[in-house]
């Protein structure tokens, strides 16, 4: 090969790996800002590696708040983990009080099937023929589902293809298999913290 044909192409390679850096590097600093965006308009704080390992943690309207990465694990030979995006509140539920809210898809059965309850007893709310919302106690859930909670959830689940909100044990939190690498991803984390402050203040 030539001289200058082997320099040309030494060039070329050298601009291209250059430029795939480059590309990187602003992608992976488009979604950090995303991450930060999120953190600052909700008043917490973020510790951000990429978009598949992030934790924000403060708190929010008074309430303790976490939102991260979590990997639901498969529970039948050879069904793939499920990456989701999940925020939490912690809960005094010393009665073990149970509501499960929920959007499903077939193409994501690992959320589908997760926080199922043992004895569910299905609520006809009248929100949206897609919206399953399941319980342990009807009357408990009846506190939490004012008017105002429900249009909150047609609201916040509307815009999603699938998603889920449970209340149990000492936990209230949401999952959406989204992660928040667009503008409309993290207004959507937004719209579900607060339907779980909503949730939250209904209960106080």
């Amino acid at each position: 090969m030539a001289p200058n044909l082997f320099l040309f192409f030494v060039i070329v390679i050298a601009a291209a790996s250059v430029a795939v850096g480059v590309a990187r590097n602003r992608t992976f600093r488009r979604k950090e800002l995303l991450h930060q965006r999120l953190a600052r308009q909700l008043g917490i704080k973020v510790a951000y590696q990429s978009e598949r390992d992030f934790d924000l943690f403060g708190t929010y309207q008074g309430y303790p708040l976490r939102i991260e990465a979590v990997t639901l694990h498969p529970d039948r030979p050879g069904a793939s983990p499920l990456l989701v995006v999940k925020a939490s509140m912690p809960m005094v539920n010393p009665n073990l009080k149970s509501l499960r809210i929920a959007r499903e898809q077939d193409e994501f059965p690992r959320l589908n099937r997760y926080r199922k309850l043992d004895r569910p007893i299905h609520l006809d709310h009248g929100i949206a023929p897609w919206l399953e919302i399941t319980t342990n106690d009807p009357m408990f859930s009846g506190l939490i589902l004012s008017e105002d909670v429900k249009i909150s959830l047609f609201e916040a689940f509307n815009p999603l293809e699938t998603g889920l909100v449970y209340l149990q044990d000492e936990e209230l939190s949401f999952m959406m298999p989204y992660l928040l690498i667009t503008e409309e991803r993290v207004n959507q984390c937004i719209r579900m913290v607060d339907l779980l402050v909503e949730i939250k203040n209904q209960l106080n």
